[in-house]
C-alpha cells in the first residue's frame, strides 16, 4: 500500500486517512481502503490480499526478526501479532 500510495495522490489522502494513530499503519477503514487498493493496483493487492466474492479472507503479513534473537523471543512476538490481528478484526 506505501509504494502505491507513492504514485497515487487520490490513495495516498485515504491511506493517510485510515492511519489513526499517525504510526504510518492504517488501522481504521480497511476494508475500503482495500477496496480501492484493489482498484488502483489490481495486480499487486491481488499478490498480498486475498479475497473471495468481494470478502477480504487473508493477507500477507512479512515480518522481520533480529538475526541473534531467541527462537522462544520470536514466537513469543508473533504470538502477540496474531493476537493483535485476531483482536477487533
Amino acid at each position: 500500500m506505501e509504494s502505491v500510495a507513492e504514485r497515487n495522490d487520490a490513495f495516498a489522502e485515504r491511506f493517510a486517512a485510515a492511519d489513526a494513530n499517525d504510526d504510518g499503519v492504517p488501522d481504521r477503514n480497511l476494508e475500503a481502503l482495500y477496496d480501492e487498493l484493489f482498484e488502483v493496483a489490481p495486480d499487486g493487492a491481488s499478490e498480498v490480499i486475498d479475497r473471495d466474492d468481494g470478502k477480504y479472507t487473508a493477507a500477507q503479513i512479512t515480518i522481520s526478526v533480529q538475526g541473534g534473537a531467541s527462537g522462544d523471543a520470536v514466537t513469543e512476538a508473533m504470538r502477540d501479532v496474531a493476537d493483535e490481528v485476531d483482536g477487533e478484526g
